[in-house]
């Protein structure tokens, strides 16, 4: 038990040193966005992650699109490095729980995923002002 735990924060360390040369190249972002979002729509159609994941992906997601865009440029760094590192690790299929096993492959995914929601939640807060305030603008 004490190894997977281990190897679990290995990999996602490793996902965190990949996040931070990502986190500099917009185009690197926006494959990362669109392979997260492709991986979703595949896991969606299995039904193997709960609907409250799969939005925390979404939100992650805008949030990024919005900063390489340059609408959004609040995120501090280190939740920048969170957010590409937590994507990348949902997109690794061999991980400590490989993704392809049935009703538990998915596990240490949305372990890290809450994990990093848990920890930028004041970001994630401002961030969610910024499209309320942005979608009042659009509608007046």
């Amino acid at each position: 038990m004490r190894s997977n735990i281990l190897n679990s924060g290995l990999n996602f360390r490793h996902a965190m040193r990949r996040a931070a040369g990502i986190a500099n190249d917009p185009e690197l972002i926006r494959e990362l966005v669109r392979e997260v979002r492709s991986k979703i729509n595949s896991v969606e159609d299995g039904k193997n992650l709960a609907a409250d994941i799969v939005e925390k992906l979404r939100m992650m997601i805008r949030m990024l699109r919005a900063y390489i865009r340059g609408e959004y440029r609040d995120i501090p760094w280190k939740s920048l490095i969170l957010i590409i590192g937590a994507l990348l690790y949902f997109l690794v299929p061999i991980d400590i729980i490989p993704d392809f096993i049935p009703a538990t492959g998915f596990v240490d995914d949305v372990a890290v995923i809450l994990l990093v929601f848990k920890t930028i939640s004041d970001d994630i807060t401002a961030y969610r002002q910024f499209e309320s305030e942005k979608a009042t603008e659009l509608n007046d």
